[in-house]
């Protein structure tokens, strides 16, 4: 098939073959015009979101994808036009692009026939302006072709990628469309259901092959025999990965005000849980963000009530808006009742008032200097997740960082670039380069600040371990407190959720783990930073 197909598309001087799990993809995209496509990292989605169009005859085709990605998707382009009948024009937009309010109205007036979505774990937020603007599209022009693709597409749960089935299949979608349904069927299969609210498999055992089989690998073979659906469902990839943890011990004194008192250093409140758990992931590397000089009451208690009112009229929308700017003109046309007004003119009456000036403020260099030693022992990529730290690692170490876009501020090359044998370690941003990036020069990877979730642990791990790595690959890992250690084991069981669902083998599933603290054993080190705050009485 694959051959066949490779000749159909091919160039006459091309030289490129299809893999098998591409051909079969774009076979059934043409058959039912569409497909939802969980296929490994690696897998080659890049090649299928631009061939995917020439399955449809006549197609006018729209590439939706990560904004870090469009440069490359283009370049990739250029070089696949040699091998491939790739088609005439594609349409490629950022996902950020079409969430802004200059393009609320793109879909309407470039009227695509056919929407293809590299990453499509990116609309997994129904509530998101960019995912109501693809689904009101949907909603009008149902015929319109649609083909999601992701290594991830579930993170938690089915109703992850419930709207993505059905824009892509149709009736023929493998989960439910009806609301009290998918609400039983996530609460039979989901992860993270308070045990009150878990349910048993009910008629869902009827997909069982025998009385032992897990309801989640019945519902996988449902979800993979699904015509429309192509995944791939490989053993682990036959690369040794190794995963080493590393306790990060932070200096100070302002753990205890944290925990204690959900005080920042500088005798901050932190208002909700949210903030304590972001400012300890910041200083668990020594620095935190603050607003200097900190904004009066009164002007925070005015955005928190205008903040309040838009967030609810979003959430409950039934005039397709979908940004606070959107809300805005509305209340502005008068659209809304008097006291909606009455919030909204307060708190723009007040926000001249104050301009947030956001800084970085260090405590301790304990993790630059930990990364220091880490980048001095061999080629390497430090993984992170605060642009402060990778600021004072360019600064500081003279360590290459590529952040937006995937490129260094001081130069503009890309991170694919970067040759390690001769340029030694790089610091990465994990949100400009852990997706859809090919980085298996490398083998060594340093990640400080644990993702939270296994979706973004197996895009990340699969930019080095990924089919074409001929070498070994490791991760060392930097714990620095209690949070880190939550979220690790979050995403493990969010690993184990995803390849019971989809069959694809996760990583954080069968790597070497060496030395990685539980919960409940790093609760026992010594210091406010191992264990859980509560809330001040």
């Amino acid at each position: 098939m694959a051959d066949n197909l490779t000749q159909a598309l091919k160039t006459p001087r091309g030289s490129m073959t299809l893999r098998p799990i591409q051909a079969l993809s774009l076979l059934e995209v043409g058959q039912y015009g569409g497909g939802l496509l969980p296929i490994k990292v690696g897998g080659g989605k890049t090649l299928l979101s631009l061939l995917a169009p020439r399955m449809l005859a006549g197609a006018r085709p729209l590439l939706l994808l990560p904004a870090a990605l469009r440069d490359k998707t283009a370049r990739e382009m250029n070089e696949y036009r040699e091998h491939w009948i790739l088609p005439p024009h594609i349409q490629i937009v950022s996902y950020q692009t079409l969430s802004t309010i200059n393009n609320a109205d793109f879909l309407e007036e470039y009227q695509p026939t056919m929407i293809v979505c590299d990453e499509a774990h990116h609309l997994k937020n129904v509530s998101a302006a960019v995912t109501k603007r693809v689904s009101r599209y949907m909603k009008a022009n149902p015929a319109t072709a649609f083909v999601a693709m992701s290594g991830t597409m579930t993170k938690r749960s089915v109703r992850d990628f419930e709207h993505l089935a059905r824009w892509c299949l149709r009736d023929r979608s493998p989960v439910p469309r009806e609301f009290v349904a998918l609400d039983q069927w996530s609460r039979a299969l989901d992860v993270n259901v308070q045990a009150s609210r878990r349910m048993l498999p009910g008629a869902l055992a009827e997909l069982r092959t025998d009385p032992t089989e897990s309801i989640r690998k019945a519902y996988q073979r449902r979800l993979v025999q699904t015509p429309g659906v192509v995944a791939t469902q490989d053993k682990p990839l036959a690369i040794p990965l190794t995963l080493t943890s590393h306790v990060l011990e932070s200096p100070g004194d302002h753990w205890t005000s944290l925990r204690d008192d959900w005080e920042t250093p500088d005798g901050w409140e932190c208002v909700d849980g949210i903030e304590v758990w972001r400012h300890a992931r910041e200083l668990a590397v020594g620095c935190y963000y603050r607003w200097d000089p900190r904004p009066p009451e009164d002007w925070l208690a005015a955005r928190g009530a205008w903040g309040s009112v838009c967030r609810q009229i979003l959430k409950n929308n039934r005039r397709q808006l979908d940004s606070e700017l959107q809300v805005v003109r509305e209340v502005q046309r008068g659209g809304y009742p008097p006291d909606v007004g009455k919030l909204y003119a307060e708190w723009k009456a007040i926000e001249p008032t104050f301009i947030p000036n956001v800084e970085a403020v260090w405590e301790s260099d304990h993790a630059v200097q930990w990364i220091a030693r880490w980048a001095e022992a061999g080629p390497g990529i430090v993984w992170i997740s605060h642009r402060f730290l990778g600021d004072r690692l360019a600064d500081l170490l003279s360590l290459p960082y590529y952040g937006g876009g995937g490129l260094d501020a001081s130069t503009g090359r890309s991170i694919e670039t970067h040759d390690p044998a001769t340029q030694g370690a790089c610091v990465a941003s994990i949100a400009a380069n852990g997706t859809g990036r090919n980085l298996q020069a490398w083998n060594r990877n340093l990640i400080v600040g644990v993702p939270p979730n296994g979706a973004q642990w197996e895009q990340l791990l699969g930019r080095t371990h990924r089919p074409g790595q001929t070498r070994p690959v490791h991760a060392d890992v930097l714990f620095g407190c209690f949070e880190d250690v939550k979220a690790f084991w979050q995403a493990v069981a969010d690993a184990k959720y995803a390849e019971e669902i989809t069959g694809q083998a996760q990583k954080l599933c069968h790597l070497d783990l060496q030395g990685v603290e539980t919960v409940h054993t790093i609760g026992r080190l010594p210091g406010a930073q191992w264990r859980k705050g509560k809330p001040p009485q």
